[in-house]
């Protein structure tokens, strides 16, 4: 319906009924009936501003398609911005200088220095009618395809919102930061006792005016530093619940303690290996080389639980990020069950030189690196101390019982390190870490021999 000609036509009427009605009628009558007619037409004002606010929306759903390319990746979206594709990318070119004897564990041979390509992931992101989002994430590197992110997510309010497929279970913290946003180039040895993906459900959401987070999921249940089962199928009826709150009680302000957050994540469930599926995990060091496993004819039987409280802090260009992992399981040889207890520990701190402000979320520089000019990006110390210790019924009994042999596993690893991170960009960084890493147990002669190894990483990220 056009409201456009309706001014001018009660104009016109109501001139027609004052000159009509002007002998018998009062002044003061003929007053109120302008004013009548004034607020008549101020109400067909707004009828047509509010079509003409209706048109221009219409139009804009009607519109084409944008098309964007920025420092968060490329993309396509509607004219509403309700319907989006995103497409993002993940490199990480490696060089690992091996410096122990130690790293290929009790044979006190140097493990090799190797140039590799660590991560090498496409992501493809989408949004439909601004509520219901997808991500798929495969990684190609080490010449294999796997599958890291697929899932589904409904955000009906931000209370309220439903996950469903393969990602990260709410357990650690360190684990749950993006990969490219870390202090150090690989995580550290407490990240070794969490899930790094599963298959499942999850409800999530943020409550007090966005202060407290939580998540509560059901999962197929990965073996500790898993990622989920042969082909993302659980190898059992067991499955794994996990939950966790985190709190951010100053987050809206902007004090000292806007950037503290703390924790706890918390997982319980029952699993069940087999002699040749055993369910159990495999711990690495820093260099990702294997310094735990548990022997041959030992597997899972029974209750993994998992515990994890965790907290990080940010102010200005400092950063910390601490937490505790425990995680039990029982396991089984040869008709005997053992509850097999391991503790691990990360404490990781970090300063940017050039002053940015370091965030969960990573460092912007506020002058990108340009050649030719005094634009350097950022600079950003980064230091790390980190324990991992497995539990004595590991080790206890004669080797028929026993689940792992003192002279191939080490019974602990305590890790340091130091790193320097270099951010041209918020999309390209560089990073230089060293890791030391001292054992108890783990060779026939006592202790395997110390790792050391000299990190450094070239990454792209949009």
């Amino acid at each position: 319906m056009q409201y456009s000609h309706l001014p001018a036509l009660i104009r016109v009427l109501a001139a027609s009924i004052i000159l009509a009605c002007a002998p018998a009628a009062a002044e003061e009558d003929i007053s109120q009936l302008k004013q009548q007619i004034e607020e008549l037409e101020r109400k067909v004002r707004l009828l047509q501003d509010r079509q003409a606010t209706d048109a221009e929306a219409a139009a804009r759903v009607k519109g084409p398609a944008f098309v964007t390319a920025g420092s968060e990746g490329f993309g396509i979206m509607s004219g509403d911005n309700a319907f989006r594709l995103n497409l993002h990318g993940d490199l990480q070119v490696d060089s690992r200088l091996n410096q122990g004897t130690g790293s290929s564990g009790t044979s006190g041979t140097q493990a090799p220095d190797t140039l590799l390509v660590r991560r090498a992931r496409p992501i493809i992101e989408a949004t439909l009618y601004d509520t219901y989002d997808f991500r798929l994430m495969p990684d190609f590197a080490g010449s294999q395809t796997v599958l890291f992110d697929a899932y589904g997510q409904a955000r009906f309010t931000p209370q309220f919102q439903l996950r469903a497929g393969k990602f990260k279970p709410p357990v650690g913290l360190e684990q749950l930061q993006v990969d490219d946003n870390l202090f150090f180039a690989e995580r550290s040895l407490a990240t070794d006792l969490v899930p790094i993906r599963d298959v499942g459900f999850q409800v999530q959401g943020e409550i007090l005016d966005g202060t407290l987070a939580y998540a509560v999921g059901i999962f197929n249940g990965v073996v500790d530093s898993g990622n989920a089962a042969s082909g993302d199928i659980d190898g059992n009826s067991g499955k794994d619940a996990a939950a966790r709150l985190f709190a951010r009680p100053f987050r809206g302000g902007s004090g000292p303690l806007h950037g503290l957050g703390f924790g706890l994540a918390y997982t319980d469930g029952r699993q069940t290996g087999t002699l040749t599926a055993a369910g159990l995990p495999t711990y690495k060091t820093i260099g990702q080389q294997n310094f735990f496993s548990y022997v041959s004819g030992a597997y899972a039987y029974g209750t993994r639980q998992r515990l994890s409280p965790q907290l990080y802090y940010y102010f200005g260009p400092f950063g910390l990020l601490t937490e505790y992992v425990r995680s039990s399981q029982e396991v089984m040889r040869a008709g005997s069950i053992r509850d097999v207890r391991n503790t691990a520990w990360n404490v990781t701190v970090g300063w940017v030189l050039t002053g940015e402000e370091s965030t969960f979320t990573g460092v912007t520089p506020r002058r990108p690196f340009s050649p030719g000019t005094s634009d350097w990006g950022a600079f950003q110390v980064v230091a790390r101390a980190s324990k991992l210790t497995v539990g004595n019924d590991a080790f206890d009994g004669g080797a028929l019982l026993r689940v792992a042999d003192p002279t191939v596993s080490a019974r602990e690893a305590r890790d340091t390190g130091i790193g320097l991170n270099w951010y041209l960009s918020r999309l390209m960084r560089i990073d230089v870490d060293y890791d030391q890493t001292r054992f108890s147990g783990g060779a026939a002669a006592g202790d395997r021999p110390a790792e050391k190894v000299l990190i450094s990483r070239f990454q792209f990220a949009f």
